[in-house]
């Protein structure tokens, strides 16, 4: 039974029962040395599920016998266990281009496109804009600034803002989505003080020469409840040189955000799980593929007080040459 229907997936002729239901959680979707490595849990209470297929880019439906650890049994029509499988595939975005299906015992299949996007967004790293956003949903106005707001990849997040609030975008180099330009570590130069009510910054910080100088001047432009939410990296290859200073771990930044630097720390959250590989293993790196690594580190703080903390120290003094465009 399962090689016939094995063929009807093959040539797609199995049609979707929209009212069934499949649970179907991905742990990995990787793309490494010309391979996709999928693995993840699937489960049904109703339906026996006996396979899955795959369809990667310019290809035609593939069969995947690929289940571990089955759970339940034909008795009680529950079916439920984990998948882990290789395929060759291209390399690249192109990889992104692939659809996920689970064929069921009685001919039909079930698309578990969803299960993708349910990963891409389902750890605390993600969820941290969307609090963020909520936050400020429960304030009918305001004034939010994103420190590094040019849009070089198209995307901005003035339109997901919710009420009244107004958006100022900061960019230390002029270009779309960007109203102010200038130096966030000389933020106050170019904001009044006391005049901002959040503040966002989006794969920037990693950027900054001098984050914590950064933080003390979002410190003073803030007013005093102000909410902030960052969002940067754990672990990333370099990348803008020579402005690529630093990553940030789940701890580091309490030693940013403090009572000292005037600011409470609702939230940290680490995501978008990585594993590390080097291209010449020896006796230390041999076992860092499985060890925690992260691709995203956010954090959601407040501004509690006014600091009195200072960093005279000149952005050109620490920096080499113009941040790249």
């Amino acid at each position: 039974m399962g090689l016939n229907n094995a063929a009807k997936l093959i040539k797609g002729d199995i049609d979707a029962d929209p009212n069934s239901e499949i649970l179907c959680d991905l742990n990995r979707y990787s793309c490494f040395g010309g391979r996709l490595y999928v693995s993840g849990r699937i489960q049904s209470d109703s339906l026996q599920v006996i396979g899955l297929g795959i369809r990667l880019p310019h290809r035609r439906w593939g069969w995947v016998e690929a289940f571990l650890e089955p759970s339940g049994s034909a008795e009680t029509s529950v079916c439920g266990g984990t998948f882990n499988f290789s395929v060759p595939a291209p390399e690249g975005p192109e990889a992104l281009d692939w659809k996920l299906r689970a064929a069921l015992a009685d001919g039909s299949w079930f698309d578990l496109s969803d299960a993708y996007y349910r990963a891409l967004t389902n750890n605390p790293f993600d969820q941290m804009l969307s609090d963020f956003m909520v936050r400020l949903s429960g304030r009918p106005s305001g004034t939010i600034v994103e420190i590094g707001s040019r849009a070089r990849s198209g995307r901005t997040y003035i339109d997901t803002l919710p009420g009244e609030w107004k958006y100022v975008g900061f960019d230390i180099a002029d270009g779309p989505n960007v109203d102010v330009v200038g130096d966030a570590h000389e933020m106050s130069r170019y904001l009044e003080e006391a005049s901002v009510d959040a503040i966002l910054s989006i794969s920037t910080f990693e950027h900054l020469a001098m984050p914590w100088k950064v933080v003390l001047e979002m410190n003073r432009v803030l007013k005093l409840g102000g909410v902030v939410c960052i969002a940067s990296h754990q672990t990333w290859p370099l990348h803008d040189e020579p402005w690529d200073y630093w990553r940030f771990s789940g701890t580091c930044w309490k030693a940013m955000f403090n009572e000292v630097t005037g600011f409470r720390i609702d939230k940290v959250g680490l995501g978008q799980g990585a594993d590390v590989v080097a291209k010449i293993m020896n006796d230390a790196t041999a076992g860092l593929p499985g060890q925690p690594a992260f691709l995203g580190s956010s954090v959601l703080v407040t501004k509690i007080a006014d600091t009195r903390l200072s960093w005279p120290v000149p952005t050109h003094v620490v920096t080499e040459g113009e941040y790249p465009g």
